[in-house]
């Protein structure tokens, strides 16, 4: 009998969102989703359904340090520039 395929679930992609934000590591995350019903258990699986998440959740975060970066420079912040 096959095992069936884990699905993509909110409530997990709301806690993979939140720890990225707060620079916890994939790893780390993936430990701590494990209570969920439809947690992937392999880094394979994860990033399958969730890697697409983890990418645009990084990418926000670095557009938005960037901005400020930015604009510091903008604003005559010699170290930013």
């Amino acid at each position: 009998m096959a095992i069936p395929a884990k699905k993509y679930s909110e409530v997990i992609a709301k806690k993979v969102v939140a720890g990225i934000k707060n620079g916890v590591a994939v790893r780390d995350i993936l430990g701590s989703i494990q209570k969920y019903q439809d947690a992937p258990s392999s880094t394979a699986t994860f990033y399958k359904l969730y890697g697409n998440l983890i990418a645009e959740t990084k990418a926000d975060i670095v557009g938005e340090i960037g901005n400020v970066v930015v604009n510091a420079a903008r604003g005559g912040d010699f170290k930013a520039a």
